[in-house]
């Protein structure tokens, strides 16, 4: 659901190439957790590649500003135990979820 947020944010951007980039670090992350790419210094010759690049950087700085925040921190933290007080498997699956939607 974080892929939303980021293309939220960036909705009116008419480069399609950008928007996938800003939304493809979730969407590869939610396919499969062992996929670990780093493209952020990469530079083709191709523009549209290099736009997918721009928009994966984008989503990297945005994360970084938000999951350093006090308010991302102090509402994780509470949720975690919140959701752990439900249910062990409901903590595991939601852990950083609520945050992203608040």
């Amino acid at each position: 659901m974080n892929f939303l947020s980021h293309y939220y944010f960036d909705r009116d951007d008419t480069n399609c190439y950008h928007i996938l980039g800003i939304v493809l670090p979730d969407l590869l992350k939610n396919a499969d957790k062992t996929i670990v790419l780093h493209p952020e210094k990469m530079h083709h010759p191709n523009d549209a590649v290099n736009s997918i690049v721009t928009g994966w950087n984008k989503h990297l700085e945005v994360d970084r500003y938000f999951h350093s925040s006090d308010f991302f921190i102090e509402h994780s933290h509470e949720l975690k135990k919140t959701f752990a007080a439900c249910s062990s498997w409901l903590a595991g699956k939601t852990l950083l979820f609520g945050p992203h939607c608040a």
